[in-house]
């Protein structure tokens, strides 16, 4: 069928077709490519799946996935699933591998992946708001292999993306193990099949789109129901095209982060734009995951060791891999003490000269520069990411404010106690919450409420008695109206941005 063909019969279809069918594409892909890949998760064999309904009831399509990612995540060439740290005896830490050495309090990242089913709702007929939302930390959209996007925070405002070290297909877990993206994740599509590629790599193949005039593919979909791409875009109809440029290229922040600078970038307050793609032609408004551009307008460029790097495979890819580093006991102690390559000495992290990861590998650039290996010492280019890395903020109306229901028409508050009172009485109340599918979890105990209410009537002095309970005294006024309420408990984000909003239709009745 011709592409001019192919493009009508898509658009003819409904929207719930369209964008499951995009999902349905990039699994057979996988499947082509002989992924996804089988992943031993504590113990367990399994493999990344997902599930596409559509809920015709409140015009949304459901993705369901089971929190394994569709390659093996890796770090440094290590097998990483079982914990960040797991392989490497005293941790990443050993090698100084963290932003200046400080990174995560010392450990950067040790948690391991966990399987768990996580629902994100995806609005079949998202709106353009004229005002933008914030959005709360966590889950902010679904990949198309059914892992969830974040947004690019993490706790008290601070960039997740730098300083952090993500798997070779940038992806990490949080605290309890739920494997997601905060940036461009590389590997998302597992085009080549499980065919290791270098940072570098990834790179020329970016820059090869921009010259060919293409268009990065599709990440995913927002939970406003809005696209989610790469950051190679068409800015117009004239499809030309070229590395998005973020606007948050002002003054920095008290956390650090840029702010934004109206019309300074291609991109929007929520790091989107309105331009055609190739699965939309004739244009929608999409979110756009950046990179820094070079003066020519491709791919910056750095080293930057903590998106991924895989020395063992950069150097087995030139015939330089050292005896014995197929043990990782062997690769983890050399990398520490030094080794030698084609007669060539590196000095290891252990070195005194060294205080950082970083240093450490920018030496054995200069080395294998030094040595007549420029073409190897070239691989450890990594791509210069941009904030806001992901989407900053919500430019249509997110399916809820955490990324998901609990299932059972409540979204996170499952019980009030007592459950019932009278008009003109007063009632110590407990309201006990749970975390919304497809979130990393309840609030810190430390967040503060914004606002705990029962039928509109805001609680008196709420408190959180524990991660999951918040109580506080409801004064029921003389002559309410009687019936059943809902309830609702708010929370605070970071630097006082809003926080997660937890609901129960129906929990509290007024007699």
């Amino acid at each position: 069928m011709p592409a001019d063909a192919v493009q009508a019969f898509f658009r003819a279809e409904s929207n719930y077709e369209q964008r499951s069918r995009l999902f349905i594409a990039n699994y057979q892909a996988q499947l082509a490519s002989g992924g996804p890949a089988t992943l031993t998760v504590n113990g367990v064999t399994t493999k990344n799946a997902i599930t596409i309904t559509e809920d015709r009831a409140n015009n949304q399509m459901v993705v369901t996935g089971n929190g394994a990612p569709n390659y093996w995540p890796t770090v440094l060439g290590f097998n990483v699933i079982d914990g960040w740290n797991a392989p490497v005896s005293g941790g990443f830490q050993t090698f100084k591998f963290s932003e200046n050495n400080a990174g995560g309090s010392g450990v950067n990242n040790p948690n391991r992946l966990v399987v768990a089913t996580q629902t994100f709702r995806i609005p079949l007929n998202p709106v353009t708001n004229t005002t933008s939302t914030d959005t709360a930390l966590g889950t902010v959209g679904v990949a198309i292999n059914g892992m969830p996007i974040y947004n690019p925070f993490e706790d008290s405002n601070q960039t997740a993306a730098t300083g952090r070290i993500f798997s070779g297909c940038c992806g990490h877990p949080q605290l309890t193990g739920v494997y997601h993206y905060h940036k461009y994740p590389t590997c998302l599509r597992l085009l080549k099949g499980d065919v290791w590629q270098s940072e570098k790599e990834k790179c020329d193949e970016i820059d090869a789109l921009l010259a060919s005039g293409g268009h990065s593919p599709l990440i995913g979909f927002a939970l406003d129901g809005w696209p989610v791409y790469g950051p190679v875009g068409w800015k117009d109809s004239n499809r030309q095209s070229k590395l998005l440029k973020s606007s948050y290229t002002g003054s920095a922040d008290a956390a650090g982060n840029p702010l934004y600078a109206v019309a300074s970038g291609d991109l929007d307050e929520c790091n989107g734009l309105f331009s055609p793609t190739p699965e939309y032609p004739e244009g929608i408004y999409h979110y756009v995951m950046s990179l820094d551009a070079d003066p020519n307008g491709f791919v910056g460029r750095e080293i930057s060791p903590y998106f991924g790097y895989d020395i063992r495979s950069i150097l087995a890819k030139h015939n330089l891999l050292p005896s014995g580093w197929a043990d990782d006991a062997i690769y983890a102690s050399a990398l520490k003490a030094g080794f030698t390559m084609n007669g060539v000495s590196v000095p290891g992290t252990d070195s005194s000269s060294f205080s950082t990861f970083y240093q450490f590998v920018t030496n054995m650039i200069s080395v294998l520069k030094a040595n007549g290996m420029a073409q190897v010492a070239d691989e450890f280019q990594t791509m210069k990411i941009s904030y806001p890395f992901t989407i900053r903020k919500y430019r249509g109306t997110p399916s809820n404010a955490g990324g998901g229901d609990d299932g059972g028409g409540n979204a996170g508050v499952t019980s009030i106690a007592p459950a019932s009172g009278n008009s003109g009485q007063s009632y110590a109340v407990v309201i006990t919450i749970q975390a919304l599918a497809g979130t990393p979890g309840l609030p810190p105990d430390s967040a503060p409420i914004t606002t705990a209410s029962v039928g509109g009537i805001a609680l008196a002095s709420p408190v959180r008695k524990s991660t999951t309970t918040v109580s506080g005294t409801l004064n029921i006024p003389s002559g309410a109206s009687s019936g059943l309420k809902d309830v609702a408990v708010s929370f605070t984000g970071p630097t006082g941005r809003p926080g997660p909003t937890y609901t129960g239709t129906a929990l509290f009745r007024f007699n």
